[in-house]
């Protein structure tokens, strides 16, 4: 069996280049005798998965593809350009490199559904479709709605799904009418990291003093750090002084200088860090210290750093936004997405009962092992072959029939 897995994302980017690392390595042990071919966009891939066996080849994957004459590609980048000073992006394009190889699955991760074109049976892995539910007020059709319509070519093309929980599920059957065999539920895996040190106690972090909170997370507006700041407010007011650390890419500088700036208006300098990417190590180690670690997200439905959270053995306070409560279960606490009040007496809970607390780290672990992570990559195959043999059986529309989409 041939299957091709497309890799569209970089390290700098968080949790998806993660998803990517972890299910390229889950996929190779558990079908050791397939060739395993990974198309990537950033050379570190290749770097971080050296340590994988004999029958992983690792092909870069670039727009216009490196099959095409020098012309057709320059035209391609002075159409990207125009669509970058529109603010809009392609659809899609049809990568020509992946029609080079005799593949028996493709696997993709929405909304870079180049999979598609590989003439061969796809399975879509779809982490949320919830930026359909933002309203988008622009001239020009928006970067979200070009997410939503690159979705909307993988579900005509692919045979199935696999999404990371129940209301994952709901949604993309309601978005794309599909019949519920075509969808299937697999939790998120912990980033690869989290094996790493799992077992390894580091040092406390020199960026923060204990106790603190942290928020590992994208700089986004959706990200919602205010209702955070908000509550360590509350607690400086009851006489709780608790830090935050919030690290993440800075996806959006205009908003991390906004989180910046309401620091500074509530006076809290002296308790939050603002931090960009860290390592893993330092990851590791903000979790294996904190207090509780906070998800405050507007996006859903789910989010990778509460099964960390419950990994590392720390409390986890989330907010009730999509399946969170639903993965959080009985191993944390939820307060309402905009409550800093409830946040905030969350927290003093949880500082002021340290049996609460352990409580809490105990359940989690045992939410945890009950992923069975290391059986991921049995379980994933399993879907893949599922949508092989739906593909044999009930094709779905192909998009390569009519020619290539730009």
């Amino acid at each position: 069996m041939r299957i091709g897995y497309v890799a569209r994302w970089w390290p700098e980017f968080g949790g998806s280049y993660h998803y990517d690392r972890f299910a390229i390595a889950a996929l190779r042990r558990a079908a050791p005798d397939a060739e395993l071919l990974v198309f990537y966009a950033d050379d570190q891939l290749p770097r971080d998965l050296a340590s994988l066996a004999g029958g992983v080849v690792f092909i870069k994957l670039i727009d216009g593809a490196t099959s095409m004459r020098l012309f057709p590609r320059l035209v391609r980048r002075v159409i990207r350009f125009f669509y970058e000073m529109l603010s809009v992006q392609p659809i899609v394009f049809a990568n020509l490199e992946l029609k080079k190889h005799r593949l028996d699955v493709c696997i993709s991760t929405a909304p870079f559904v180049d999979g598609v074109f590989a003439d061969c049976a796809n399975v879509l892995m779809v982490h949320d479709l919830w930026y359909r539910r933002y309203e988008v007020k622009h001239w020009a059709v928006s970067r979200v709605d070009w997410w939503s319509l690159r979705t909307q070519v993988g579900i005509w093309n692919s045979d199935l799904f696999i999404v990371e929980s129940p209301l994952g599920k709901h949604d993309l059957q309601e978005f794309g009418k599909l019949d519920e065999k075509r969808v299937k539920v697999v939790p998120l895996p912990a980033a690869p990291f989290v094996a790493q040190y799992v077992d390894e106690r580091l040092p406390l972090p020199e960026i923060v003093s204990s106790p603190y909170i942290l928020y590992p997370a994208h700089f986004l507006p959706f990200k919602n750090h205010a209702v955070i700041l908000r509550a360590l407010l509350h607690l400086r007011v009851k006489g709780l002084r608790l830090c935050a650390v919030f690290c993440g890419p800075v996806t959006a500088p205009d908003y991390r200088n906004q989180v910046a700036q309401l620091v500074e208006e509530l006076e809290l300098e002296d308790q939050v860090v603002l931090q960009g990417f860290v390592s893993d190590r330092d990851l590791a180690a903000l979790y294996q210290h904190a207090t509780a670690v906070v998800m405050a997200s507007k996006f859903g439905p789910t989010n990778m750093p509460i099964w960390e959270a419950m990994a590392f053995g720390t409390p986890i306070v989330s907010c009730d936004v999509g399946d969170m409560p639903w993965q959080v279960g009985e191993a944390g606490l939820i307060f309402p997405v905009d409550d800093d009040a409830v946040l905030a007496s969350h927290l003093e809970l949880l500082v002021n009962d340290s049996e609460l607390a352990a409580e809490y780290v105990r359940r989690g672990k045992k939410k945890f092992s009950s992923l069975r992570q290391a059986e991921w990559g049995m379980v994933f195959l399993d879907a893949v072959q599922q949508a092989i043999l739906l593909h044999e059986t009930e094709p779905p529309w192909k998009a390569s029939d009519i020619g290539p989409l730009v």
